[in-house]
């Protein structure tokens, strides 16, 4: 007991870092149930949803719609920017493409585009000849459309020419599944400390395995992810005054992202444990997830249920192969490995504006403990 009276004295309290967001990006690509169309101007008047979209025209003009109903869907870091992504084939005379916001409903019925209205935002060079992704921004649309959900009317696409030129993309219905528009929303997430701010948390493993007990973790650095522990003692943010051990310090999540996995079994080896996908887009081939592991008692949340920063998850256990309670937190990045083994974003992946691989022990005395400072909120 006379432990939590004792000063931090030979303790290393780390100062709070500069702020350092990473970039993340959620891909919508809906299928079947997506809205498009093309329609023309003397042929084709009623609209055609036939698995592809056309903008160009001979004589007369081909116009293609778009909307994305997920357009408007919390994400959960900063919105930064917006991309529309669409395949095109077969493309040998290109036309740049006028584009509109559209401030009149539709669908895709037949005739249901008759008293198009919009605002237009410019003219777009074309594909170029062949086949492949073509991309525009559309960070202004979708900014107006998260400012004002109602009025998400969709895209207009005309063509800037009609002299035999013809831009072909596929549609949500194309059955070319892989190559249906996508909607890419990209923002920053600034990542917390997975435990209650206010105070500083003793780091026991850092990223790459070193342990304060002098015995090396070989799962705490692979080609796709970074892995901290967390002991349960603290002490206050300042550094001043004793260091207490935490009874049932809960897990909170450290950005805000939907809940992939639940682990239900205290026997895996991670135990009772939860993992994020920090992209809410259902594919964590790509982007940014977190995982917390040897909970105390089952987890908090449910699988797919949409969670905020600082939501609780669960309380710091020893549930699976563990020796003591602890957090076992791991930040993953999907993609390219390379670098130092690891991708260059999760180089750059930061906690409380520190650098996931810059969270050390101390050098020179790893058994002297060394604490980093959280101001995560519990939500």
């Amino acid at each position: 007991m006379y432990q939590k009276y004792i000063a931090v004295i030979g303790a290393l309290l780390c100062g709070v870092a500069v702020s350092r967001a990473v970039e993340d990006k959620m891909v919508l690509q809906p299928g079947p149930e997506g809205v498009d169309k093309w329609f023309g101007s003397y042929y084709n008047k009623q609209g055609v949803n036939n698995g592809i979209l056309r903008v160009g025209g001979w004589g007369d003009y081909y116009n293609s719609l778009i909307k994305f109903d997920g357009a408007t869907q919390t994400v959960p870091g900063s919105f930064k920017r917006a991309e529309l992504w669409l395949y095109h084939f077969n493309t040998t005379r290109p036309t740049d493409i006028n584009m509109w916001l559209l401030k009149t409903r539709w669908s895709e019925a037949p005739w249901d585009h008759a008293n198009l209205a919009g605002y237009y935002l410019g003219r777009y060079y074309g594909p170029s000849i062949g086949s492949g992704w073509y991309g525009i921004d559309i960070t202004s649309s979708v900014n107006y459309w998260r400012l004002a959900p109602s009025l998400n009317y969709g895209l207009l696409l005309t063509p800037a020419a009609n002299d035999n030129r013809y831009d072909e993309f596929y549609s949500s219905d194309s059955s070319s599944v892989t190559l249906r528009p996508k909607l890419h929303v990209i923002y920053d997430l600034d990542f917390k400390m997975p435990l209650p701010g206010g105070k500083a948390w003793k780091l026991t493993v850092e990223a790459g395995g070193k342990a304060n007990d002098g015995i090396d973790d070989p799962f705490h650095k692979g080609t796709t992810y970074y892995s901290l522990d967390f002991s349960p003692w603290s002490v206050q943010a300042s550094g001043i005054g004793p260091m207490y051990p935490e009874t049932d310090a809960p897990v909170l999540a450290m950005e805000g992202g939907k809940v992939y996995f639940v682990g239900n079994d205290p026997g895996h080896p991670n135990g009772y444990h939860v993992k994020i996908d920090h992209g809410c887009d259902n594919d964590t081939s790509s982007g940014f997830q977190t995982v917390y592991s040897h909970f105390k008692s089952p987890p908090l949340v449910t699988k797919g249920q949409i969670v905020i920063q600082g939501q609780k998850l669960g309380i710091m256990g020893n549930t699976g192969i563990s020796t003591a309670t602890h957090l076992h937190v791991t930040a993953y990045f999907q993609g390219t490995a390379s670098g130092e083994g690891t991708d260059p974003q999760l180089n750059q992946l930061s906690i409380e504006g520190r650098l996931i691989k810059d969270y050390k022990l101390n050098s020179l005395s790893p058994s002297t403990p060394i604490f980093y400072p959280s101001s995560n909120v519990i939500k």
